[in-house]
């Protein structure tokens, strides 16, 4: 049915059907001000989805709070089809609708299974799905409908979702919108006189055109109010206030007019939101009155009644409510409570018996408690808080106001409304005149502090909290004292992270734990005490001996789920990655089956880069974009961990850009470990690109540091490679040293490995070098840390290139190449590819051809990003006069007369796969003939390296035993094949090369290591 200047809006809405008909789901926000005409295009569209199944639900303010009631409505309206769903999604609506008591359900499965109960229902025709008024939706249902409306894009599903101007609806945020504003004079005048049904004053039509704004519900009522009520006289001061409060005044006056009778019964049907006649009249003889008195009500259009009582326009309900007084309000709030069933609903019982009474009333607060305890097993956190905030209005305990203001602020915590729990702690805090009560409202403050900033300012907090609950309770106080160490540790405050050591200090005044209590919490305040004060080989054994014992499962899930992140972090300080990945996985779940989001999304962040060391970029990525989502999700500011080191991995220009970022928002916030990440994320990003003199401040500056950090022991790692690569042996040989305390007291694979591949850059002989390169890549491929094995085989293939060893250089570099290019480790993938180019091909050269050599190639790249001659030979491991031989050769071939035109190349890059560069010209512009516009430099003919013979290709290089430039698949191949034909008679013979020295009669470490690795 057309609507007057609506047509825009009815064609968005019509598209969006068509879409779901082609199997492509869509979701669109209709937004705009009270009777605008948002619902109206809501029921366009029912009526324009022919042939769809349609599920419906309406937002009642009422019932914001109750869990999940926006999506009982969904799900009733669609087949049930829950048993075809994986156990998980099944079980999380089952407790979602109360149908199962178990652990609340995590919102993105709960979303999955939404998801696919659409699915189901549209397998057979298409569904739409609308929401009217989501604004006053749960915040429960608003979140996952969200999740479902992001996802439907390959589903014949349509959702509508109506949003008033001004009101927030945070799970629907970034699904397009559709601003729907006021008709234009034309169709305002000609709704007027529709309305009128005969001729007006055009003085009256004018004034109320004007004061209406285009809003169609406001031109209808105040049509109505002239011609019925108000004679035409204008409302003073109605066209100054927004437009809902307009239209409230606009209903007011019409509800003035109603008798006591029918307004009183009225009231109940505006107070309950169910809209159950037969629940209105009970609650009506209850007061002395009957559901019949409703009839006044509809025959002026306010009320419909049926199946349900509705009323004509959600802000009939607001000015029905708004305009009763208080006593009416507790009255028929109490005449509800008195009409709904105790065992059926005592939830929205025990509510209306909040609303109903006057005073204080501990009873009441009982039932809103466990009202309260009931929203929160089913993962209505908000429910669950607003609860227990009424709960502490009616107590008259201390002690139970106290109580309910700590479960309301933590279930708050859960749902990401930290500022709202933070006034909810203030206001219980006046009450609280005993001392372990302030303390035990502080340690919760502290951690909503420590959420939202990560700075110093909770630390304090729980220190004096700690101290306070001392004697009275050991071990809430020795808890307390873990949670100010875990907060200094992230705010990690003064210069190089000093704020730890003086926290650490005061902990030590934590009183002893309990004889024969063996609790994880006990273990890791005492190693994180000790790691910030201790000397490293006093305190890393200690690490290591505990880490074996952080396994006990006594703890509350939601407690565990908060220090399974702490184990998770000081696992990677003792460089024990199994353990590392067992606490990241049990942390994960314990979070998600607790609810506790803000513990899924720190863990999630450990968790990437443990993905980036076992070379899994993709699967990296995607867990930092998930974290990422939880913090946005429950509106706290995210940690950078996870995207920091994705961008030092992947080594590109741009993390520079991110890391500034990440660090002025750490800094914004007071999380000073963000620095020392910062510091080593930078000092990696540059040793991948080869930028050494570069990284070792960063890596330095991140090596200072407490070990309880663990980006202190992997600057480290980075400051001996970069120190010693820039010849300041004195610096790497300190840094290494510092290195063999921590991975000396781990004593793993891991360790032992990342040990020997550092000791080896400053070995003095050769045979010490090979032998630590061997012994790095053996320890570290018993490991799964597939990204420390190809730094290792980079290293040594680096090594193995500059003892001239060309054939077993390339079977380590391949490898490395392989893994970096796969993990997206595109900076390391480019200089094990540079390493490559500079071994040379055992093809021809082409120095007749005019092509350039893929030596010269790799010289001319560095060339032209500005480099000199010496920083070029200090790059690829060249003396200063064969880096100027080569790149004579390619300016010459190029038609470059100077090196200072080199700059005209400098968006030449290597690919980003990470490989070596194709064609003639590697990816070298070629200059153009000013004259024909042909190359300069192209040959009249050229033979191709085909047509050269394997004997030629054989003489030029002549020092490889292998084939000139394996690919994966056949360096993956040659790993057991020995260096030289000397090492084993069964091989083809070919003439000894440079690889087969004296020592390498036997057979060669690098075969040895390579079946290793492999």
């Amino acid at each position: 049915m057309p609507m007057l200047g609506r047509a825009r809006e009815q064609a968005a809405v019509e598209a969006l059907l068509a879409r779901a008909r082609g199997g492509q789901g869509a979701s669109l926000v209709i937004v705009g001000d009270p009777g605008v005409g948002k619902t109206s295009l809501l029921e366009h569209g029912i009526a324009a989805a022919d042939g769809f199944r349609v599920a419906s639900a309406v937002g009642v303010q009422a019932e914001r709070e109750l869990p999940f009631a926006g999506l009982q409505q969904i799900l009733g309206a669609m087949p049930d089809a829950a048993d075809r769903l994986p156990d998980p999604q099944r079980e999380a609506v089952d407790v979602a609708l109360g149908r199962a008591v178990q652990p609340a359900p995590r919102p993105f499965v709960l979303g999955m299974a939404l998801l696919g109960l659409l699915a189901a229902a549209a397998r057979d025709r298409p569904l739409l799905c609308v929401v009217d008024d989501v604004h006053w939706l749960d915040a429960s249902s608003v979140q996952v409908l969200g999740i479902v409306a992001r996802r439907i894009e390959r589903l014949p599903v349509a959702m509508l979702f109506v949003k008033r101007v001004g009101l927030d609806a945070p799970g629907v945020d970034g699904i397009h919108e559709m601003q729907v504003g006021g008709l234009g004079e034309a169709d305002a005048r000609a709704l007027v006189h529709s309305i009128a049904g005969g001729p007006m004053d055009e003085q009256v039509v004018a004034r109320i055109i004007d004061e209406a704004g285009g809003n169609p519900l406001m031109l209808r009522e105040a049509t109505k109010a002239s011609l019925m009520y108000l004679e035409g006289q204008p409302d003073p001061g109605a066209a100054s206030l927004p437009m809902a409060s307009r239209l409230e005044r606009a209903f007011s006056k019409r509800l003035a007019l109603l008798d006591e009778g029918p307004a009183s019964v009225l009231l109940l049907v505006a107070a309950d939101p169910t809209g159950d006649p037969r629940l209105v009249a009970r609650a009506a003889r209850g007061i002395g009155r009957s559901i019949d008195d409703l009839g006044p009500a509809e025959a002026a259009g306010l009320v419909r009644l049926g199946r349900r009582i509705t009323f004509e326009h959600p802000l009939v309900r607001s000015a029905a409510y708004g305009r009763a007084s208080g006593d009416e309000l507790r009255r028929a709030h109490a005449a509800l409570a008195g009409a709904t069933d105790r065992q059926r609903d005592p939830d929205r019982r025990a509510w209306h018996q909040a609303l109903g009474t006057f005073g204080l009333s501990e009873s009441v607060a009982a039932a809103l408690e466990q009202s309260a305890g009931r929203a929160g097993a089913r993962g209505g956190f908000l429910a669950a808080a607003a609860f227990y905030e009424r709960a502490m209005q009616m107590a008259e305990s201390p002690a139970t106001r106290i109580r309910c203001a700590v479960a309301g602020a933590t279930a708050l915590e859960l749902a990401g409304a930290q500022p709202r729990a933070l006034r909810m702690l203030q206001e219980a805090r006046w009450d609280a005149e005993d001392p372990a009560d302030r303390a035990r409202l502080d340690v919760v403050r502290g951690r909503l502090l420590f959420t939202l900033e990560r700075s110093e300012r909770p630390v304090e907090l729980f220190l004096s909290a700690a101290e306070a609950l001392s004697g009275i309770d050991p071990p809430a106080s020795r808890e307390t004292y873990l949670d100010a160490l875990s907060a200094a540790t992230l705010a990690a405050s003064g210069e190089h992270g000093r704020g730890i050591r003086s926290t650490a200090e005061r902990a030590r005044e934590a009183p002893p734990p309990e004889p024969g209590a063996h609790r994880t919490i006990d273990r890791l305040l005492e190693v994180m005490r000790e790691l910030a004060l201790a000397e490293p080989a006093d305190s890393l054994p200690l690490l290591r001996r505990h880490l074996r014992e952080f396994s006990d499962v006594a703890d509350d899930p939601g407690v565990r789920a908060r220090w399974l992140w702490i184990a998770s972090r000081l696992a990677a300080i003792g460089w024990d990655e199994h353990r590392w990945s067992a606490f990241i996985e049990e942390g994960t779940a314990t979070a998600r089956a607790a609810g506790a989001l803000t513990a899924v999304a720190a863990t999630t962040t450990t968790g990437v880069a443990l993905e980036l060391l076992r070379g899994r970029g993709a699967e990296a990525q995607r867990l930092a974009e998930d974290a990422l989502e939880i913090w946005d999700s429950i509106s706290i500011p995210a940690a950078p961990y996870g995207v920091a080191a994705i961008a030092a991995w992947k080594g590109e220009p741009s993390g520079e850009a991110l890391f500034a970022r990440e660090l002025d928002a750490a800094a914004e916030r007071g999380e000073g470990m963000a620095r020392a990440l910062v510091h080593w994320a930078r000092a990696l990003h540059a040793v991948g690109g080869m930028r050494y003199e570069e990284a070792l401040p960063h890596a330095l500056a991140a090596a200072r540091y407490p070990v309880v950090i663990v980006y202190s022991t992997w600057g480290l790692v980075e400051a001996v490679e970069a120190s010693a690569r820039i010849g300041d042996r004195a610096m790497a040989e300190q840094t290494l040293d510092r290195l063999a305390v921590s991975t000396a007291a781990a004593g793993t694979d891991w360790a032992r490995g990342v040990q020997d591949r550092s000791a080896a850059l400053v070995a003095d002989e050769a045979d010490d070098a090979e032998r630590l390169h061997v012994s790095a890549i053996e320890h570290l491929s018993r490991t799964g840390l597939r990204a420390e094995q190809a730094r290792a085989h980079l290293l040594y293939g680096e090594w193995l290139r500059r003892q001239r060893r060309r054939g077993d250089a390339r079977l380590h570099l391949d490898r490395a190449v392989e893994v970096f290019t796969t993990m997206g480790a595109q900076a390391f993938g480019r200089r094990a590819s540079a390493e490559l180019a500079a071994l040379g091909g055992s093809g021809p050269t082409a120095s007749d051809s005019g092509e350039l050599s893929i030596q010269e190639i790799a010289v001319a790249r560095l060339a032209s990003e500005g480099l000199s001659n010496s920083a070029i030979a200090t790059r690829m491991h060249l003396s200063a006069s064969t880096v100027d031989y080569h790149l004579r050769k390619a300016f010459r071939k190029l038609g470059i007369s100077s090196s200072g035109r080199s700059a005209r190349w400098r968006g030449s890059r290597w690919s980003s796969s990470g490989t070596r560069p194709r064609g003639r010209w590697g990816g070298i512009r070629r200059p153009v003939c000013a004259t024909s516009g042909r190359g300069t430099c192209e040959p009249r003919s050229r033979s191709s390296n085909a047509s050269r013979s394997p004997r030629s290709a054989r003489s030029r290089s002549g020092r490889s035993c292998g084939p000139s430039r394996p690919s994966a698949r056949s360096a993956s191949r040659s790993w057991l094949r020995p260096a030289c034909s000397r090492s084993s008679p069964g091989w083809p013979r070919r003439r000894a090369s440079r690889t087969c020295s004296p020592a390498s009669r036997s057979p060669s470490p690098t075969a040895s290591a390579s079946a290793t690795s492999s």
